[in-house]
């Protein structure tokens, strides 16, 4: 466990109104502005790396791997990444044509479960008992409302293991409701750049693939009947999906009725409890009264 971890969870543990807003400026040298570097001819140095990439922006660390002929290199901020990867990638050293795309993050999580008053500033205060949080946000759908996910990036990776095995191995609750997240590992992969051309394999399957371009199918033609049957099995899909996330929704539901019942049940008995003892109370100080006079 991180240094002051179960001290930083005992704060957490009292109300959690009106949080201060984080602070979304990129910080300098973060996960994401690294670049994976590759195919490198064997006589690239670690000098001429850094002289190549330096010229977009400031470097961080330089992480070179001679024998395997690729690095990864971390940029002061993402938008000078980005450039020195549109620059570079796909461009020869001494006939070699290297790859440049950006590194895969691995300090991340994927939380689920999380209940419509989960906030990014209440996800990034819950997740920093693990260790430093680069980032956090809950997702939202296309109006804006919270789809119940969200993303927890650290600066560290033993910090996203750490945060992936204790919510593993116990319920972790967000806010007053009995609903634990579900943590899983989470790596972006290029999603913000795409699929280039220049990724693609030129082999035979490429060449068949691309010899005919965009179309519509013709009416009545065989492209059209096949066109079809893939439009019914994704169809079908939605609709398997559909009914099992509705079959969820009910099953989820229904645990939430039974567990306020049970809250409810638990401080009536309390209530009781508490009701039963002041009356015995009374009853001996009575008792007490009587005796002294």
């Amino acid at each position: 466990m991180p240094e002051k971890f179960w001290e930083r969870l005992q704060e957490l543990s009292g109300p959690q109104y009106d949080l201060d807003p984080l602070d979304m400026a990129e910080k300098k040298f973060n996960a994401q502005s690294c670049l994976f570097v590759g195919s490198l001819p064997r006589d690239c140095t670690l000098e001429e790396l850094k002289e190549m990439f330096g010229k977009y922006g400031e470097l961080g660390q330089v992480y070179f791997n001679k024998d395997g002929a690729y690095a990864f290199i971390n940029f002061d901020y993402h938008v000078n990444a980005e450039k020195a990867m549109r620059e570079y990638n796909g461009s020869q050293i001494r006939g070699r044509s290297i790859k440049v795309r950006f590194a895969a993050i691995k300090t991340g999580v994927r939380v689920k479960n999380l209940t419509i008053n989960v906030s990014n500033e209440l996800l990034y205060k819950a997740f920093s008992v693990f260790g430093s949080v680069e980032q956090s946000r809950v997702i939202v759908d296309d109006r804006g409302k919270p789809t119940g996910d969200g993303i927890v990036i650290f600066t560290e990776r033993k910090s996203a293991n750490m945060a992936y095995k204790k919510c593993q191995e116990e319920s972790f609750f967000l806010t007053n409701q009995l609903r634990p997240v579900i943590v899983e590992p989470w790596e972006n992969r290029d999603e913000e750049e795409g699929y280039p051309e220049s990724g693609l394999v030129k082999n035979e399957q490429y060449k068949k693939d691309r010899k005919v371009g965009p179309r519509f199918a013709e009416p009545n033609s065989i492209e059209s009947e096949y066109g079809k049957q893939w439009k019914q099995l994704f169809d079908l899909y939605k609709e398997k999906r559909q009914s099992l996330e509705a079959d969820l929704k009910a099953e989820m539901d229904a645990l939430e009725v039974k567990m306020q019942l049970v809250v409810h049940q638990q401080e009536t008995e309390k209530l009781r409890k508490g009701k039963i003892q002041a009356q015995l109370l009374f009853f001996y100080q009575r008792i007490l009264l009587i005796r002294i006079n």
